[in-house]
Parts: structure tokens; sequence; C-alpha cells
């Protein structure tokens, strides 16, 4: 872990619909500064400029459309990737550096594509969430309304988990019920503020006394 007394930055990703969007509302109980890209994306996706091209490459701007294109054409993702990338890192860039540079205390991260945009060197530390292939396609069918094969196209776009696993500092299996995660994640919490001493408010976090944590304490112990 990078050293830093007053402040810590924590990359959040895993899966699709693994259950990132949980940790990051359960860190901003805690008064954590959050940010999710994917917001970030939603809100860059209607900015005029980059609508007008978007619309323009597709012939529509309709985000599940586009949606169902890019998950069965790699070289239409590639193209959206490009118009949108760009300016999601420019403003995430921004955020961190004004954090960093302002802020105190934690700030948490949703990156989904974390690992594959390379965004490691962004973090003081990475902490993956993760759940069995069977739930991701389940909790995106009911998301999104798409069927099993679509699901299976847009998880494996992404890097397989087992290796996200392998270079996090700590990861979540986010398959069981929203109390054995709260206590997984005070549990990484406690270790991380032995290592740092900077989460004040690591009291607050509801204690409860069930479900196995599972870590991987890799760079912790460095």
């Amino acid at each position: 872990m990078k050293k830093n007394k007053k402040r810590l930055v924590v990359g959040l990703t895993g899966g699709i619909a693994a259950g990132k969007s949980l940790i990051l509302n359960q860190l901003k109980k805690l008064n954590w500064e959050t940010i999710s890209c994917d917001a970030i994306s939603k809100k860059l996706f209607y900015r005029k400029d980059i609508l007008s091209r978007i619309t323009k490459k597709f012939k529509t701007c309709e985000r599940k459309k586009i949606a169902k294109i890019i998950f069965s054409d790699k070289k239409q993702k590639s193209a959206l990737e490009r118009i949108l990338l760009p300016e999601v890192l420019k403003e995430l860039r921004k955020k961190i550096s004004e954090f960093k540079k302002n802020g105190s205390g934690c700030m948490a991260v949703e990156t989904p594509l974390l690992f594959e945009l390379g965004l490691e060197d962004y973090f003081d530390l990475i902490i993956t969430v993760y759940c069995p292939e069977e739930f991701q396609i389940s909790r995106i069918h009911e998301r999104d309304g798409i069927s099993a094969s679509e699901a299976k196209k847009r998880i494996s776009s992404q890097i397989p988990i087992s290796k996200k696993i392998f270079i996090s500092d700590f990861v979540i299996d986010n398959s069981g019920e929203v109390k054995g995660i709260k206590k997984k994640l005070k549990n990484i919490l406690d270790k991380i503020n032995k290592k740092s001493k900077i989460i004040k408010n690591i009291k607050q976090f509801e204690s409860v006394h069930s479900q196995k944590v599972t870590l991987n304490q890799k760079n912790m112990n460095e």
C-alpha cells in the first residue's frame, strides 16, 4: 500500500452485477467520498457534443439499443469507448486529484473496468467484489431484462474475475445476504485501519457476527 497519512483512495471493482454499488453505498454511509464511474459515464453520454457523436455513429441515442450492439460486436464496443472513455478518465482524474489535494479521510471509486484500463496506479489499494456467474446472470436479467446468453456476453467482455481476484488487495464474496456482506466489509476496513489508522469512523459500522470473511491480504503484508 502507498503511504499516505492524510487520505486514502480505494478502487472498487469486480464483475458486472456483482454488487459493487452495494459496497459503495455502505462506504458512503461511513462518510467516505464516493465516485461511480458508471454515473460519470451516464452523465457524459448525454452531454451535447458526445451524444451527437454517438448518435452519428450508432444511428440511435437509446442506451439499451447501443448496449445490445456493442456487446455483440467488439469493433462497435471499441468505437463507443473511443468516444466516451477519454472524457470519463479526464473527469475521474480531476475528481481524484482534487481529493488528494484538498480532501481528507477516505475516497472509494467504483470502477468496473479498473484492470481493463490499467488504472491500478490511481489507487492506494483495490477491493474486488465478486459472486458466482449464475448470480450475475440472474441479476443482469432482472435489472436489464436481457436473456442469459446476452448476459454471458457482457460478463465475458471483461477480464476473468479469477485474474481480478489474484491482483487485488482484498476481495468480497457477494453471494450471501446483505448483513453478511456488511460483516465482510467491516473486517476489511479493520485490516486497512490497522495499517493506516485513517478510518476515523470505523466503529460506526454495524457489527454482524455471521458469514465467513473472504480476504486476499497479499499486498497488505508487504
